[in-house]
């Protein structure tokens, strides 16, 4: 990763953030059929499509970058990228963010995100 990409990712501020990536690297345009992407990565069998998203990149560090930005900012697990059609498709899962959205445990830590990070660190 360029020293450019790492000070962007490092933007705290969510649409800054996502608008130097724009700047950078142009809009990702989403993959309307996430079980063909998912498939495309072999990962259809350990994640279902609602769970996940997918997005054409016009290059493979265009999708890396904004795999690791949701990482990063957003609990969002970037499964895999792929060449597809002259064209880089990149693949996340949703679970992580799904999950923060249900959490009800009372004895859960303030930082829930240091919290859900132990969780699945735990469970894998």
């Amino acid at each position: 990763m360029d020293a450019d990409v790492a000070d962007i990712l490092s933007i705290e501020d969510n649409p800054a953030r996502q608008q130097a990536l724009f700047a950078r690297f142009g809009r990702p345009e989403i993959y309307r059929d996430t079980a063909a992407a998912l498939r495309l990565i072999g990962k259809r069998d350990h994640v279902h499509p609602d769970d996940a998203f997918a997005c054409i990149y016009q290059t493979r560090e265009a999708a890396e970058a904004f795999g690791e930005s949701n990482l990063r900012h957003g609990d969002v697990i970037p499964l895999g990228v792929v060449e597809h059609d002259g064209a880089w498709l990149g693949v996340s899962d949703l679970r992580p963010q799904l999950l923060a959205r249900h959490i009800t445990d009372p004895a859960a830590p303030d930082d829930a995100r240091e919290w859900r990070k132990q969780q699945r660190a735990a469970a894998s």
